[in-house]
């Protein structure tokens, strides 16, 4: 069984992949609801299948929410860029 990253941090070196994902997906044409959804499957995806990879341990719920956040708030920096 994967290991729960216990620094949790809100923000990591992942960070502006997150906010860069919502301007693409906002310049590509997805809904807000559609940019969410997406966002949303990723991180529950990435959870899922990435620690069984051995390529990092499972997020916590802060740092899980603040990337869907992240995302979104990327996704209405393109509307204004």
């Amino acid at each position: 069984m994967a290991k729960m990253n216990k620094k949790n941090p809100l923000i990591s070196k992942w960070t502006p992949m997150h906010l860069l994902s919502g301007v693409i997906m906002q310049k590509k044409g997805l809904t807000v609801g559609q940019a969410f959804a997406a966002s949303m499957v990723f991180e529950v995806a990435e959870n899922a299948v990435a620690p069984k990879l051995g390529i990092k341990a499972i997020e916590g719920a802060n740092n899980m929410t603040m990337d869907v956040v992240l995302n979104m708030a990327g996704y209405y920096l393109g509307v204004k860029i």
